[in-house]
């Protein structure tokens, strides 16, 4: 269970410590947070079940659900965050909490000029498209998302990315990681390739493999115009921390390169990589153990050192 969900667990077992014999149990507090969202008039609401699966950190606690919790807990939403995000309060520090198109309005803004993502997940979701299950969102998020892509794969502004290698090996042979199917797998690995494969555009993919714990958070956004990092906090994909910090940024910018415990491949090898998986979805009918292995044999002595561990552990599940 990571931190700040122990946290949540912590304040609302003190609060039920603190209060008369049932005062504080999951039906009693679900049922003043649902009173919460009617008074605010917002068209939200809570279950005992679901209000037990975020006490105990099994799903996100989420901005709304956050603000009615604090209130009936008798805390702020700030004491739900990880201590080291508070650590980040001497710098230049918003929380931002925002719908999905407004996130969207957000980071078009922000990379107008190019941006740089350092991801501990994936795919990112604007390679999602145009999987069935994206075409479920509303039409202002689908509208917002191709102007997103419209403008990252202009001529005009670059993306760079990074993501250590583990997690597309998970993406592609974990059954617990991804809901996604082999063929909506290939669909994401060529809308990449059609992003990073084009010589003439100034887009660079990394993947790395690392020993060290690089992440506190899910993803690092980089404007290295403003030299502003967001992040997407653990509290929900509708809440973020925007921090403008010229030496916090270089320290997060510049981690792979000054990290001595860092195996990178290049664009092109990283590209190389993508391909290889494309063959793979297609010449495989079952991505089971003998895939993986088939893998890690066809790749070259570089890529097999990286992967090793990784590989082994998918072959021991």
């Amino acid at each position: 269970m990571s931190t700040e969900k122990n946290k949540i667990k912590a304040l609302f077992d003190a609060k039920k410590r603190e209060g008369k014999s049932g005062e504080f149990t999951y039906k009693t507090v679900a049922d003043k947070m649902n009173e919460q969202f009617k008074q605010a008039g917002v068209k939200e609401s809570i279950s005992e079940q679901q209000l037990k699966y975020i006490v105990n950190g099994q799903t996100d606690l989420g901005v709304a659900k956050g603000l009615a919790l604090a209130t009936v807990l008798g805390c702020s939403f700030v004491d739900f965050l990880p201590d080291e995000i508070k650590e980040l309060a001497s710098f230049e520090t918003e929380l931002i909490f925002d719908s999905p198109e407004d996130a969207n309005d957000y980071f078009l803004e922000h990379e107008k000029t190019g941006r740089v993502m350092i991801y501990s997940h994936f795919p990112s979701y604007i390679y999602l498209d145009p999987l069935e299950n994206f075409q479920q969102c509303n039409a202002g998020e689908k509208a917002n998302h191709k102007q997103r892509i419209k403008q990252l794969k202009s001529t005009s502004t670059f993306t760079t990315e990074y993501y250590e290698i583990q997690v597309i090996l998970n993406f592609i042979f974990s059954p617990f990681y991804s809901t996604i199917d082999k063929q909506g797998k290939l669909l994401i690995i060529n809308n990449y390739l059609k992003m990073f494969s084009v010589k003439s555009r100034k887009n660079q993919l990394y993947f790395f493999s690392s020993n060290m714990q690089y992440r506190r958070f899910s993803s690092y956004h980089l404007n290295h115009i403003k030299h502003t990092i967001t992040m997407t906090t653990p509290l929900g994909n509708d809440c973020f921390l925007q921090i403008k910090n010229k030496n916090f940024f270089d320290k997060i910018s510049h981690f792979i390169e000054l990290s001595k415990d860092i195996n990178l491949l290049k664009p092109e090898e990283s590209v190389l990589l993508l391909q290889r998986i494309k063959q793979l979805l297609i010449s495989h009918e079952k991505l089971d153990c003998q895939a993986i292995i088939d893998f890690y044999e066809a790749s070259d002595e570089k890529l097999q050192s990286m992967i090793y561990g990784n590989v082994k552990h998918l072959l021991e599940k």
